[in-house]
């Protein structure tokens, strides 16, 4: 997906001349004057996102009543990124709202908003940055994810007790669906994170692993290399593989069934399904690992799974 960045004179330009690129949807800012102020795209046949607002820095308790659309936008842009369509941004200018919108983009998808940033030709407005990509990762958190897993709840309880988690706060737990287990596994990887007994990359993590006795928690999103199929011929999990120094060690994460939800005729089913029905291409995970010193394997127990 490309990302474009334009003003209200070079994009009348390019829908007068007939060279709007195809493929490629809008998000249009303009002041909140209204409709008048709105760039008009009849003649580009683009699906157009308009969002009024004004390109001022705005007090930090009226942050979360600035850019209401925004949830909007961050559906608007996924939809577009899901389809490989191009999102190109226009304000006014051309310098401030649609480089925040272009920068929050690309660092959403590609950790690429520097490259706006950097560009001496920009001014990103830092309120509209932030408020597109905490919509952004809002929409991730919620809706990129269509199965999930958790594990034993008194095994998930117990290991937080022993790390310290005050009552009043897994008290506060749910694991009922999807959105539950979603905010619940980013309460715990808070609550961690603060405390430093979670690790989010490999090497730190084998290191713990391998010197420690307690419990290596991590967090951590990993690429299925390879289903693995018990003999009656369903999954019971996935091997990749962690680098550590100048070995590749290999990786079996235990993962028996997710909860699948799909949309079937207007609604949302939830079904049991192995992985080699998911068809998942990337797993987040909040997990145990245990690694072997002598095989120098790893295993991976899931407390929490999304895709």
């Amino acid at each position: 997906m490309k990302v474009f960045i334009h003003s209200r004179k070079s994009i009348e330009r390019i829908i007068s001349d007939g060279s709007f690129p195809i493929r490629t949807v809008v998000i249009s800012f303009s002041d909140t004057g209204g409709n008048d102020a709105r760039v008009s795209y009849k003649g580009a046949s683009a699906r157009v996102f308009y969002c009024n607002t004004d390109d001022l820095d705005v007090m930090r308790k009226e942050y979360d009543d600035f850019m209401p659309e925004s949830d909007e936008m961050a559906e608007f842009i996924y939809k577009a990124y899901n389809k490989n369509f191009n999102i190109l941004c226009q304000c006014e200018f051309g310098q401030s709202l649609a480089p925040a919108c272009a920068a929050a983009i690309l660092e959403h998808f590609y950790h690429d908003g520097i490259s706006i940033f950097s560009d001496s030709h920009y001014f990103p407005n830092q309120f509209v940055y932030r408020k597109i990509s905490d919509a952004l990762e809002k929409y991730r958190k919620y809706n990129s994810s269509t199965a999930y897993y958790c594990g034993n709840l008194k095994y998930i309880m117990d290991i937080l007790k022993e790390c310290g988690m005050p009552e009043e706060l897994t008290e506060r737990l749910k694991f009922d669906d999807k959105n539950s287990c979603i905010d619940s596994k980013t309460a715990i990887e808070d609550f961690l994170d603060e405390k430093h007994l979670l690790h989010k990359s490999e090497y730190p993590a084998i290191s713990h692993a391998l010197s420690e006795e307690k419990h290596t928690i991590i967090s951590m999103q990993l690429i299925p290399e390879q289903l693995l199929f018990e003999p009656m011929g369903y999954t019971y999990g996935f091997l990749t593989h962690f680098k550590y120094g100048c070995e590749n060690l290999p990786v079996t994460v235990w993962v028996p069934i997710m909860r699948h939800m799909y949309s079937f005729r207007g609604n949302i089913v939830k079904k049991n399904s192995y992985l080699d029905n998911l068809k998942i291409k990337k797993i987040d995970l909040l997990g145990i690992m245990k690694v072997d010193k002598q095989r120098r394997t790893i295993d991976i127990i899931p407390l929490i799974l999304t895709n």
